[in-house]
């Protein structure tokens, strides 16, 4: 108690000794005001919350309810709903035929005409005629002219699960051997002449099952009989057989095919059998596709012979189709027939004996995609060795005119570049380039004979509203080696120009049946040489008219 007076009073002290101060610090004598009094009253701040209660007594009511169920009577009228139905577009109108007729220059008139049945789920059936021909005088050379006439006979007959069908071919091809200079040599035209006729009936039968469990085939029997103006003539029967079946999910392919040949000329008669089987299976995953398989040949003649080929396929898509290397090796075994060599050089002896030609192996690789949905390109390089590859070489061992050719063959390396670069805007345009370079070792001869070391071409489509279509194509073809073998064997070489062949074509469409064309053929007029001592014609006009009903 005492202690706290004691604090008390010491406060207090302290209390007036702090006034006194303050007193001190105030001037006594005056006191200035700078501006008028204005009293300020702060705003009021209102407290809003309002007041409640807590009622701690919570009632609960109850309540009762009931259905009284009543039957009510409605009427519902059903009306029938229309079914729905596809409307497609109207199915274009058919012609069943279609009648070309035409002349152009070197008096050449020119005709054809195709026949085919109308839509059906039943049988499909047509009929194609054609006749070119032309009295040519070219310069410098004999006697020119040529008839080319084909008739082609087709149908098919659609079963349950099978498609029968059958064809028969003919054509002869009418030409002179023009290549001889006729002021030295002065011929009747009979003399030159030569006449090339072909007659194959063939049949075939496909199935065209759905259920996986079961096998497909495409089976094939077909005959020809080709002769020349020379009573040089070959007979050809040849079956062909392709089997698909799943086993194990991978898709098995087998391929056989059994091709016999008769040939008969003024020196002798041969025969020669070559005997297929080449089974492979096909398989695939999210970016990869491959078949591998095997190639098996019989050579059945003087010398039975056989020949082993691996098959190998395989490609890999890296971007959606943009980018997909692809690589394989393969091989076979190839017949020079008669008929075979007359279409690639019509101007050949045909009373000789022809020889095989066996691709022992073809190993390739490349690249090829789409960019964007309207170009298309593919690239590849090749390796190849073929043994007794055909060559063709003018016979001067002939006393007069020296105008035939006769083939060699040789056993040859061969690296091949291909390039091609496709561009298609719906069906209004289409340009398409490719090029193949060649390269060859030969083991005997001293020049692939007739074969560029190049070879590029260019075409052109386009369709201007249907009413105007147009076309245009440019070959070029790099320099070559012609080869003339003389009575002993000996060979020379002579060098051919390299050439460019350039193409035109328009067509005018006045009415859907009716419409006029007009092609040009060597628009350049170049006098350019296929094969040796044969000059090409120059420029060529075909016009004409085409109707359908």
């Amino acid at each position: 108690m005492m202690i706290q007076k004691r604090i008390t009073g010491l406060l207090f002290i302290v209390l007036l000794l702090a006034m006194s101060n303050v007193r001190a610090q105030i001037p006594s004598d005056s006191i200035t005001v700078i501006s008028n009094y204005t009293p300020t009253i702060a705003d009021a701040y209102k407290i809003s919350n309002n007041p409640s209660s807590v009622d701690s007594a919570v009632v609960k009511g109850k309540v009762n309810y009931s259905i009284q169920p009543k039957a009510v009577n409605t009427t519902f009228t059903v009306e029938p709903i229309k079914p729905a139905v596809m409307v497609g577009e109207p199915l274009t109108k058919l012609y069943r035929s279609l009648l070309k007729v035409g002349i152009g220059t070197y008096t050449t008139p020119y005709g054809e005409y195709f026949f085919n049945n109308l839509r059906s789920k039943e049988h499909s059936y047509g009929l194609h005629l054609k006749h070119i021909s032309s009295v040519a005088t070219l310069s410098d050379v004999g006697y020119s002219s040529y008839s080319d006439n084909v008739v082609n006979l087709y149908g098919k007959k659609f079963l349950r699960k099978h498609t029968l069908s059958g064809d028969l071919d003919y054509s002869r091809n009418a030409f002179h051997f023009y290549g001889y200079n006729p002021v030295v040599n002065v011929v009747e035209n009979e003399v030159t002449r030569q006449q090339l006729s072909f007659f194959s009936p063939q049949v075939g039968l496909m199935s065209h099952f759905t259920d996986s469990s079961k096998t497909n085939y495409d089976v094939r029997l077909k005959y020809y009989n080709f002769s020349d103006y020379y009573k040089a003539s070959e007979s050809n029967v040849k079956a062909d057989a392709l089997f698909k079946a799943y086993v194990e999910k991978q898709l098995l392919n087998v391929v056989f095919s059994v091709d016999y040949y008769h040939n008969r000329n003024g020196i002798d008669t041969s025969n020669n059998t070559i005997v297929k089987l080449n089974p492979s299976f096909a398989a695939s995953g999210e970016k990869w596709k491959t078949s591998i398989g095997v190639n098996l040949c019989t050579d059945i003649s003087l010398e039975n012979k056989f020949y082993f080929y691996p098959s190998i396929d395989f490609n890999y898509d890296i971007i959606d189709n943009i980018l997909v290397p692809y690589a394989g090796i393969g091989g076979g075994l190839k017949k020079n027939s008669l008929k075979s060599m007359t279409d690639e050089n019509p101007f050949t002896q045909t009373d000789l004996i022809t020889r095989n030609t066996n691709r022992k192996y073809d190993l390739y690789g490349g690249i090829r995609g789409t960019i964007g949905a309207t170009v298309f390109y593919n690239t590849n390089v090749s390796f190849a060795r073929m043994n007794s590859m055909l060559f063709f070489v003018n016979d001067f061992s002939q006393a007069i005119l020296k105008n035939r050719f006769v083939p060699v063959y040789d056993d040859v390396n061969i690296t091949t570049l291909h390039g091609e670069l496709q561009y298609q805007a719906d069906e209004k345009l289409r340009l398409l380039v490719k090029g193949d370079y060649f390269k060859y070792k030969m083991d005997l001869e001293l020049q692939p004979w007739h074969k560029p070391p190049y070879q590029l071409t260019f075409s052109a489509n386009y369709n201007l509203q249907n009413k105007i279509v147009a076309r245009a194509e440019l070959f070029v073809y790099g320099k070559r080696q012609a080869g003339a073998k003389d009575a002993t064997g000996a060979i020379t070489a002579t060098e051919l120009k390299g050439y460019t062949d350039v193409n035109i074509g328009l067509e005018y469409r006045y009415t859907k049946i009716l419409s006029a064309f007009l092609n040009f053929n060597n628009l350049l007029s170049t006098r350019y040489y296929q094969w040796s001592q044969y000059p090409s014609q120059r420029i060529n006009i075909l016009g004409g008219i085409s109707y359908a009903f």
